[in-house]
């Protein structure tokens, strides 16, 4: 999918608005592409996870997806998101958000369960 695309299909304005309330205010449609997006997403962390854990990947690259996925975890519809979909993942990767959760700086995916 290329930029065009993006903006053609009103991808970036449901990530946008599925991002601050997927529950409720969002379309349907809006929340099929945000939940397939952020599946998406969440199955790349999960790999990312994965190849940290067992030393297939260097310390520096899971840091800097560690700190992506904090940043995503501070938006509201992601947190409503997670609550429906966390089942799809690993018990690893939903125990390493819980751990995200837990610390005082951060807005993890379970902080409101």
């Amino acid at each position: 999918m290329d930029a065009r695309e993006v903006k053609a299909n009103g991808f970036s304005k449901a990530l946008k608005e599925a991002s601050k309330n997927f529950a409720t205010r969002t379309r349907p449609t809006k929340r099929m592409r945000f939940s397939a997006f952020m599946g998406q997403s969440f199955r790349l962390y999960q790999e990312t996870y994965y190849g940290q854990l067992e030393g297939h990947l260097a310390v520096r690259v899971w840091r800097e997806a560690e700190a992506a996925l904090r940043d995503i975890n501070g938006y509201p519809g992601v947190h409503a998101w997670w609550r429906t979909r966390s089942h799809w993942f690993s018990e690893d990767l939903r125990s390493s958000l819980i751990s995200y959760s837990r610390q005082p700086t951060l807005q993890g995916c379970l902080a409101n369960q």
